[in-house]
């Protein structure tokens, strides 16, 4: 970082954001440790990390308006250290001693990754998740631990039944709420609730041991729901008040059952009574509302998220419900990141049916820089639907400890990969339409009975698919910050035209190069494949380009204990023989012999 960017932002930090103990140590800290290890962020990023800083010092004083607050700085660009040197300086402050943190998680592996970042001493953290090896990491005694480490579904399952946050005695700190509250990564305005017509069916064999006439209703409903228009609107009856039952007391009976049926019980609860609205997903009719569930004392609260500049949810948000503060943001340029996109459709549906020719190619690609380093973002295993990418791709490429693979879901919150210049998104997500469209209701807080335009819906799902690949896409090393550029990097990405998502890149990743990918050769499988790459690394050293390769060599280089095996599966191979020929490479006999024994460069 140079003297200028320092001295411009010791002027901002005065002048343009008040200045605060905690800020002021938390900014000092922030220069040396980014100077120490190459982080350059722009002036404007620097701006954008002071305004979340100040916000958090304000937290922490309790003079912050009781409202949601976005830092939607781009990934890369500082939040999380801002977070850790803020805490850091909040711990050794004498003014803020009864100052607590709340940090609200949305992977259990943040933890452990925060907790070494802060360098917290046990006693100073707590851990309280459904995991009892994640809660060892912090302190028995919650109360008196100044940093509380949650997860986000458990603040949403604690407050689901209407509660004042205050009553969470369970998270208070020394007998009081948590003044400072964190949540890393995503926040949607409201509790999203979707029911489809198939989990609605799953039901009643689960609830007839409660009670067998509501399992008859269940039973009823399902099939009224299954015939409902497209769209419309339903109202449920009021089973909990009709049958006597709240959630409570039937949720025992869910507690070991599916993932599917939990969340189906769960829901059916929810929007027990609610008018709600009727769309049509590929599985059928989805009921469809949400519930403002974050209780008013819940705020203030500082939100984390680096696709807050792309996401079209905090948009709406701010526009309609008009309860979101963004904070100063900074736009970060990616002149030095080139994409590549294959015009080719790379949803669920397209690696179940065509996955052959999706990963030749993907394989073909990492084939053209073996030395280099790859990440690949791909669907995860469904033994019903979708194969095991990882293994059908690592059986095609040269180098396979070149190359590193993540499934959506967990490209997030990980810098393991900021080094890789090289990254492939293998398609993208695609969630139901339901998902989209409650989306959109919620960001926009509208009621069941109105219409959601198409405009506002294809705003929602195309902010949803930016969210996702801006976030894939920094686990490379375009994440890391040089002035206002993303560091260089490769990004191929296999998207269809038709779905919108080549448009939208620009807007993602401004100042990108953007080229079309074709993969043009079919990778070379298995140990034809590690043959053909010996080859080529052999001549690629300028030196060997007169030096005979013997056959003997090449065979022992790839495992093969036999002689004929390797003359009748590796020479003989006819991809093997029109790879010779590209390598312009030739079989030729040394020292009078009667049989080929070499292979030389022509």
């Amino acid at each position: 970082m140079s003297l200028d960017v320092l001295s411009t932002l010791d002027w901002f930090v005065d002048d343009d954001y008040s200045s605060g103990e905690l800020k002021d140590q938390t900014i000092s800290a922030l220069k040396s440790n980014f100077l120490e290890y190459g982080h350059a962020p722009s002036e404007t990023m620097w701006v954008g990390i002071a305004a979340l800083v100040d916000a958090l010092e304000q937290m922490a004083n309790g003079t912050l308006d009781p409202l949601p607050y976005l830092s939607p700085l781009d990934p890369g660009v500082g939040k999380t250290e801002a977070v850790v040197e803020f805490i850091r300086a909040l711990m050794s402050s004498r003014s803020h001693r009864d100052v607590g943190v709340l940090i609200c998680v949305s992977r259990l592996e943040e933890i452990a990754t925060l907790i070494g970042k802060m360098d917290l001493a046990k006693d100073d953290g707590a851990v309280y998740t459904t995991d009892d090896d994640t809660n060892a990491l912090g302190s028995e005694d919650i109360d008196n631990a100044r940093v509380l480490f949650v997860t986000q579904q458990m603040i949403d399952s604690r407050l689901s039944d209407g509660k004042a946050f205050e009553d969470l005695s369970l998270l208070h700190f020394r007998g009081k709420p948590r003044q400072v509250k964190i949540w890393d990564e995503a926040m949607l305005p409201a509790e999203e609730l979707t029911l489809n017509v198939d989990a609605l069916a799953r039901l009643p064999s689960l609830v007839r041991r409660l009670s067998s006439p509501l399992a008859d209703r269940l039973h009823v409903l399902g099939e009224a729901v299954r015939a409902l228009k497209n769209p419309s609107t339903y109202k449920i009856p009021d089973l909990v008040a009709e049958y006597e039952l709240e959630y409570e007391e039937a949720k025992p009976l869910f507690s070991k059952q599916p993932t599917i049926d939990r969340e189906a019980a769960y829901t059916l609860w929810q929007l027990s009574g609610k008018t709600v609205r009727i769309t049509h997903d590929p599985k059928g009719n989805t009921l469809l509302d949400y519930r403002n569930h974050l209780p008013a004392d819940f705020f203030p609260v500082v939100i984390l998220d680096a696709s807050g500049r792309v996401r079209t949810t905090y948009e709406f948000w701010e526009k309609h419900r008009r309860n979101l503060v963004k904070l100063a943001t900074a736009d970060k340029r990616y002149d030095n990141l080139r994409i590549h996109v294959w015009n080719k459709g790379g949803g669920k549906s397209a690696f179940r049916s065509n996955s052959s020719d999706l990963i030749e190619g993907i394989a073909a690609t990492i084939n053209t820089k073996p030395e280099e380093p790859w990440l690949v973002i791909l669907h995860k295993e469904d033994k019903w639907r979708i194969p095991d990418l990882t293994k059908l791709i690592s059986d095609l490429v040269i180098n396979r400890e070149n190359v590193k693979y993540l499934t959506w879901g967990n490209e997030k919150a990980t810098n393991e990969f900021a080094a890789i210049p090289n990254v492939i998104l293998a398609g993208t997500l695609f969630y139901p339409k339901s998902i989209y469209e409650v989306r959109a209701r919620a960001s926009k807080g509208m009621r069941s009975e109105e219409d959601l335009d198409f405009e506002s819906y294809k705003d929602i799902e195309m902010g949803e698919h930016k969210n996702l690949i801006l976030q894939a896409a920094c686990r490379g090393s375009v994440r890391k910050c040089i002035g206002d550029q993303g560091d260089f990097m490769d990004l191929y990405l296999i998207a269809s035209n038709r779905t919108g998502i080549p448009y939208t890149l620009r807007e993602i990743f401004p100042g990108a190069t953007i080229k079309q990918w074709i993969p043009k050769d079919k990778p070379l499988k298995g140990k034809v494949g590690r043959a053909v790459e010996y080859i080529r690394q052999f001549y690629k050293v300028p030196s060997h380009r007169t030096t005979p390769l013997p056959f003997s060599q090449v065979q022992k280089a790839i495992g093969m204990k036999h002689r004929q095996n390797f003359n009748q599966s590796i020479r003989k191979h006819s991809d093997f023989r029109a790879a010779l020929i590209n390598l312009q490479v030739s079989e030729v006999n040394l020292n009078n012999s009667q049989r080929l024994t070499h292979f030389k460069f022509i």
